[in-house]
């Protein structure tokens, strides 16, 4: 290979991104400080408190309410609901459209409601009736039943569960709290992998849905991306090696990530480079991202998820097909078959809105049109009109009002 300045990039790209697995791994294994979740700004007043869902929400002015839902296999999910916008005049009450509003992989509800732009809050003030929902595993997630989280059987699944059971539950759960026979879904990221999930396992739940909106989905995998399948394939393989099952809690929230950020990377002046890791798989657009803001939001990012559901989108990633776990050898016994059956996309109804950025390394044109192929019909391809916008964009960018918002509102008047 002749050695150009562009070689030279690429090179440095590949060597930091295969630290930067390591880098992840390295946190996973260490001793993690959980933070612990507070409604008022007078009771975080320690390092590793927070405030949660509820407190963040006050704090902009905005009613929030907790509601426990546990699954139809025992795992007990806080989600939440802001039923009116800000403004004195708004009523609270069944009634308004509903939205139900799904986070990414390591995310939870606050990841929504955290910055003062966030969508939830522009959702409540356009009058929807918004919910906010969880899944196992996650900070709003830790709790069964019959299983304690120190049990490997407690992690012992992955974004398909999420699909198939906790947003089916969640779904009917605030269908039936609203006296609503159907709503709006908008998910991010993985929040649009586990709907199509549901909505290709359990056909039924089409009828449950005015529209699907999802942002930035990460589903197929099509597109040749060789800093995108060495991150994969190098995470799976180290992975295999540390915990070859995967029934394990993955960076779950602490103030690991946030001391890092806070302790060594800004003290040394270094949160551009600290941060590169997320900019090597989910795109670089610096005009759109404050350093100070990420630094606030490693409070709530990452959340925790199973090392199973990582191992999920890593095979995925490496086949580029949208398949059940391999359980290799195993599979015989889960599926009957030696592969791992094809998730039965064509089974999906239920109109769906597609948005994805042009500088988005996980959901890409290629793959969303791969999406769209195999669902067949009632798919609307969106791009942001913006040439950096990234698959974080959607959550942090300033001016997210601007690019995104305005597109949504309008989508949303179209079904409600």
């Amino acid at each position: 290979m002749p050695y150009t300045r562009s070689n030279c990039i690429i090179f440095i790209l590949f060597l930091s991104l295969i630290y930067s697995v390591k880098l992840l791994w390295c946190l996973n294994l260490l001793p993690q400080e959980r933070m612990l979740k507070v409604r008022t700004l007078k009771e975080a007043n320690s390092s590793n408190t927070v405030l949660d869902f509820i407190g963040i929400a006050k704090e902009f002015g905005y009613k929030a309410e907790q509601h426990n839902l546990t699954t139809s296999d025992g795992y007990i999910l806080q989600i939440f609901r802001i039923p009116k916008g800000k403004f004195h005049y708004q009523e609270e009450g069944n009634g308004k459209p509903v939205i139900l509003l799904e986070h990414g992989l390591l995310a939870s509800a606050d990841i929504w409601a955290a910055l003062r732009r966030s969508l939830v809050y522009v959702l409540a003030d356009a009058g929807y009736d918004v919910w906010l929902g969880n899944v196992r595993g996650n900070c709003y997630g830790r709790a069964h039943k019959t299983l304690s989280p120190e049990d490997p059987k407690f992690w012992n699944f992955t974004f398909h569960e999420y699909g198939v059971i906790d947003y089916a539950d969640t779904i009917d759960y605030v269908l039936k709290t609203t006296n609503k026979t159907t709503l709006t879904y908008i998910g991010h990221s993985m929040g649009g992998t586990s709907i199509v999930i549901l909505l290709s396992e359990k056909p039924e739940f089409n009828e449950k849905l005015d529209v699907v909106i999802a942002l930035s989905p990460t589903v197929y995998w099509k597109k040749k991306d060789p800093l995108r399948n060495l991150f994969t394939s190098t995470f799976y393989g180290i992975g295999q090696m540390i915990d070859p099952t995967g029934m394990s809690e993955f960076l779950p929230q602490s103030t690991l990530v946030r001391n890092l950020l806070t302790d060594y990377c800004e003290a040394l002046n270094l949160v551009d480079a600290c941060i590169l890791i997320l900019k090597l798989f989910l795109g670089f657009d610096d005009e759109q991202m404050d350093n100070n803001e990420m630094i606030y939001l490693s409070n709530y990012y990452p959340a925790g998820t199973s090392t199973k559901s990582m191992y999920h989108y890593c095979q995925c990633a490496i086949t580029g097909e949208f398949s059940k776990y391999n359980y290799d050898k195993n599979n015989i016994n889960y599926y009957n078959q030696e592969e791992p059956p094809a998730y039965k996309v064509k089974n999906i109804n239920a109109p769906m809105v597609i948005f994805y950025g042009e500088n988005d390394p996980l959901s890409t044109l290629v793959d969303n049109r791969e999406l769209i192929r195999r669902v067949t019909s009632n798919v609307t391809l969106i791009k942001i009109d913006y040439n950096k916008f990234t698959h974080l964009d959607f959550v942090i960018a300033k001016d997210v009002k601007k690019f995104f918002y305005a597109k949504l509102i309008d989508v949303l008047s179209k079904y409600n």
